[in-house]
């Protein structure tokens, strides 16, 4: 499972943001028990999105048209939610799913 999340430094300790307003994306990829194998930054949304199955948000609000019409998986996180903190909530199905 490839999982991007747009954060607000190059650190597995940011936390989530809005997309027009990250710094880069984290590409976060998980083996079959939902254990992290590898977390990669990129800066550009075309570097990756063509390999992600979920793309995390914070705010329901964000045109995520685009990546839906990608077949990427479209997922809300709580506010302040960390690169971690996402991990968990993905492995406890506590992501709500946004389109």
């Amino acid at each position: 499972m490839r999982i991007v999340l747009p954060i607000t430094e190059r650190d597995p300790d940011s936390t989530i943001c809005r997309m027009d307003e990250r710094a880069c994306f984290a590409f976060m990829e998980l083996d079959t028990d939902s254990k992290i194998i590898t977390i990669d930054f990129f800066d550009e949304k075309d570097e990756i999105f063509s390999h992600a199955d979920i793309l995390v948000i914070q705010d329901p609000e964000e045109d995520v048209a685009e990546f839906l019409e990608m077949g990427v998986t479209v997922l809300q996180a709580e506010f302040g939610s960390t690169v971690e903190d996402v991990h968990e909530a993905f492995m406890f199905t506590q992501l709500r799913e946004i389109g």
